[in-house]
């Protein structure tokens, strides 16, 4: 007879546990990343980039999503993250409320992130600076949109490194996202916006990172409810 004692599933992970699981899973995260980041890199700057961004842009735009939704918050994307300017150009074509990002980085603060609406009989261009990390952020005097009182039906694009199946998202690690969509009502809807290629097995996760509810790709659109 084994008299081994067996461990008890639900026994409580001790604070050394803890932590030796929370240092494995941001080991798991910045392999991810990197390979990511390699990835992407090269196929930016290959002559599918534009093409594979059109598709994805028309494929929201043509959905109930976009459709429905009072407010659209979005994201300017930067070179090596799938195009979003043309996305934007259209939205504020169709005179569609959108607010895009603008980080503040302070000893006082911490790392914080703002949404400010764009004024769409202004051009695009015309109101973004160049802020954090060279990101395009729109100028601090656009009205900003409290995350606490979004209205029903608000679409945030969330960008991301990759993302699962599950709806799980891999951010580029400096948690602006992650501090901004724990503020928003449950009732948003979080849509990871990517290339295909970005959609992977497994992503690894901490408590705090909140998952999306679709995905919007080259190829498709992806209700995670439907696929769990």
């Amino acid at each position: 007879m084994n008299m081994t004692p067996q461990k008890n599933a639900d026994q409580p992970l001790t604070e050394s546990s803890r932590h030796a699981q929370i240092n494995d899973i941001l080991q798991q995260k910045k392999e991810l990343r990197s390979c990511m980041r390699k990835t992407l890199k090269l196929f930016c700057e290959s002559p599918l980039y534009e093409q594979f961004s059109k598709k994805a842009a028309e494929l929201f735009l043509n959905s109930e999503l976009y459709r429905r939704a009072p407010l659209v918050l979005a994201f300017v994307s930067l070179k090596t993250e799938i195009d979003t300017h043309s996305l934007i150009e259209k939205m504020m074509q169709d005179n569609k409320k959108i607010a895009i990002p603008l980080t503040s980085d302070t000893p006082e603060n911490g790392q914080s992130m703002f949404f400010k609406t764009l004024r769409n009989d202004d051009p695009l261009e015309k109101q973004l600076i160049s802020g954090n990390y060279g990101i395009e952020e729109p100028l601090p005097e656009l009205e900003e949109v409290a995350p606490e009182t979004l209205p029903a039906g608000t679409v945030i694009l969330v960008p991301g490194m990759a993302f699962s199946m599950s709806g799980a998202r891999l951010g580029k690690g400096k948690g602006y996202y992650d501090n901004y969509l724990a503020r928003v009502p449950a009732y948003a809807i979080l849509v990871g916006y990517a290339f295909q290629m970005q959609i992977v097995e497994t992503v690894p996760c901490e408590p705090h990172d909140k998952p999306v509810k679709y995905l919007v790709t080259e190829e498709r659109i992806i209700s995670i409810a439907e696929k769990i």
